[in-house]
């Protein structure tokens, strides 16, 4: 587990960095939208694209938080992310590989979306949505 401590603010916290600048640049909603988006960076491309079609009405499992959402938005959405993430920390490879950011976006998914033992939890339903994404 990534030991992170916020007390020592924004210059020396990683995490509190990240939750600072993610709590005032972006509304619930949209924090809730990129901690899908690293939870799935492993798995395979979590582009604008990709997540486009897991709210497609056409994909059988489409997630129906992303219902509507267009490509441009998802770039919008993710280039927020780059523009407020400490300078310190890259994107390509930094910002998921970082274990500290790694462990604030895990924090971001396990709050959005809790796992239950059933296919109708919040991690299932969105975890379906990616996995009929990148297979189409």
């Amino acid at each position: 587990m990534f030991d992170d401590d916020v007390e020592q603010g924004r210059s020396k916290s990683l995490g509190s960095s990240l939750s600072y600048g993610f709590e005032y640049a972006f509304n619930e909603d949209e924090r809730k939208r990129t901690g899908c988006v690293f939870e799935f960076i492993p798995w395979g491309p979590s582009t604008p694209a990709v997540l486009r079609v897991m709210g497609d009405r056409e994909n059988p499992d489409r997630y129906e938080n992303f219902v509507g959402l267009s490509r441009e938005y998802w770039v919008g959405l993710l280039n927020r992310a780059v523009e407020n993430r400490p300078s310190y920390v890259g994107w390509d490879e930094d910002l998921h590989r970082s274990s500290g950011a790694a462990w604030f976006f895990r924090g971001l998914f396990e709050k959005y979306y809790p796992r239950r033992r059933c296919e109708e939890s919040p991690a299932m339903r969105v975890t379906l949505a990616f996995a009929e994404a990148i297979v189409v």
